[in-house]
């Protein structure tokens, strides 16, 4: 029924304080006036009260709670207010969570409520019926993506979506004669962990290595070293040792130095060529 007021006299006895006040419950609202002759000129005010139920979808994401009990959580909850009143709620939003969407009856606020801060949210609205309110909140989905800087020579693993604080492992594969090097961040842990708290992509890099190999023509004439596996660009020394009686005459691609300075970018064999030191027997 629509709000009316009742006129209502009445004598209080001397001696009383005076006062004025108002309240609501239970749909009445009341004002009392003292005059000068101790005289009561009272009004009586029924007031509609409507009921407002709090519904929650992903509670343990957030939480709901009024404008002057903010913390507590009123999810699931029933409270009332006045006729042509404005009734003022607080969304908290949990870390690594958001709120998805509001209805009130059934039609979609989400785009009325307004930032407090990074995580609170408040809407307010005119009390004009019974009223549901539902708020749906969810977690977070962040994207982990991992790739390698070359696929020739290695690929990733662990790329995904998580929830907020989750864990994922990410591991970087290399294929033959290549070697993980470092992820995109300088770090050089593989396989490693990773507690996801935003979008996050990895790079993983890798360092091809080449075999290089050092040989002697003849075992009896010389020896040789320097050869082995060594990453690109990387700069060897190889050296021929010839043994007695002989001597070093060229590698097999006809250079002399030794030793030699060799620059690797790509598998390479290197003989090492002796001779024999001519004698000549001289007769007196």
């Amino acid at each position: 029924s629509p709000d009316v007021e009742y006129p209502a006299s009445a004598c209080n006895s001397s001696g009383c304080l005076n006062s004025n006040w108002f309240s609501i419950g239970n749909g009445w609202g009341h004002m009392a006036v003292q005059d000068s002759n101790y005289s009561w000129l009272i009004k009586c005010i029924i007031k509609k009260v409507y009921p407002i139920t709090i519904q929650c979808l992903g509670s343990g994401h957030g939480m709901v709670s009024t404008a002057d009990s903010t913390g507590y959580n009123i999810c699931g909850q029933t409270s009332y207010c006045p006729k042509g009143d404005t009734a003022i709620y607080i969304f908290t939003v949990l870390p690594g969570n958001t709120i998805t969407n509001i209805l009130l009856n059934d039609s979609n606020y989400i785009n009325h409520i307004q930032p407090v801060d990074h995580n609170t949210y408040s809407l307010a609205f005119s009390v004009s019926d019974t009223t549901t309110l539902d708020a749906t909140f969810s977690a977070i989905e962040y994207l982990l993506t991992v790739n390698t800087s070359n696929a020739n020579m290695g690929t990733t693993i662990g790329s995904g979506t998580y929830l907020y604080a989750d864990t994922a492992t990410i591991t970087a594969i290399p294929n033959h004669d290549t070697y993980f090097a470092y992820w995109n961040d300088g770090n050089t842990n593989n396989p490693r962990t990773i507690v996801l708290n935003r979008d996050t992509a990895f790079v993983a890099s890798f360092m091809q290595q080449y075999r290089v190999e050092v040989l002697s023509s003849n075992d009896t004439m010389g020896t040789v070293s320097g050869g082995g596996t060594f990453d690109i660009d990387t700069e060897i020394t190889i050296s021929a040792r010839p043994l007695n009686r002989y001597k070093f005459i060229g590698w097999s691609d006809g250079n002399t130095d030794n030793p030699r300075i060799v620059v690797v970018n790509s598998d390479s064999t290197f003989t090492a060529n002796f001779a024999p030191i001519m004698q000549y027997t001289i007769t007196v």
